[in-house]
């Protein structure tokens, strides 16, 4: 297994990597028959994959923190104790409706804030493209976060995400139910808003339905 170092400065544009490699992977995928449009294929803040606004695929991102231990086994308990230290990793799950969605989020009638769909409502499919799916991105996902050290890459990554997003649009937060406006994404992947009050403020955790 290959680490890769994520300098602290730069964690939050984790979530937009991730949604930029997952949108370019699903946008240009040489393994269906029919390509997905770009202009029908969205990212959704921070990393929601949409297809005609219906939700088709999702990232969530933990932080784990793991206790290692250096030092020879010959060293005293207090030594031991002084060399115990613990490393930080990112854990990076992603869900992509490929065959089908939840029928709860795809009936017409649904009350569910968002609807969902599935790669094979719109392009076909073969039966092992989700393992082909997950092995491309298994490489593509080390080599983005390999970047994170270069210089320009911040600049880089919001460029990327802004190309799949749609800054203008008004997007209801998740926890308070209050509709606001896209309009910008700053350089540290926070997304930039205003309100129906005309007040703009930077959103740093909230999640749009």
């Amino acid at each position: 297994m290959t680490e890769h170092l994520i300098p602290t400065s730069r964690l939050t544009l984790v979530p937009l990597s991730m949604g930029v490699v997952l949108a370019q992977v699903l946008s240009c995928s040489k393994m269906m028959i029919n390509h997905i449009e770009r202009n029908v294929l969205s990212l959704k803040w921070p990393n929601d994959v949409l297809i005609d606004d219906k939700k088709v695929a999702g990232i969530l991102i933990e932080n784990c923190s793991v206790p290692t231990h250096k030092g020879s086994s010959s060293s005293s308990s207090s030594n031991s104790s002084n060399s115990s230290r613990s490393e930080n990793w990112l854990l990076i799950g992603i869900g992509v409706n490929v065959q089908s969605c939840p029928q709860e989020f795809h009936d017409q009638e649904t009350t569910a804030p968002r609807m969902a769909t599935c790669l094979k409502e719109h392009t076909a499919v073969s039966s092992d493209f989700a393992l082909e799916l997950g092995m491309v991105l298994s490489q593509q996902i080390p080599e983005q976060i390999q970047q994170f050290s270069q210089d320009g890459f911040s600049s880089s990554i919001v460029d990327q995400w802004v190309s799949f997003a749609k800054l203008g649009e008004y997007y209801t937060i998740r926890t308070t139910g209050e509709i606001v406006q896209i309009i910008q994404l700053e350089a540290d992947g926070r997304m930039r808003v205003v309100g129906k009050d005309g007040k703009e403020r930077l959103l740093v955790s909230d999640y749009f339905v």
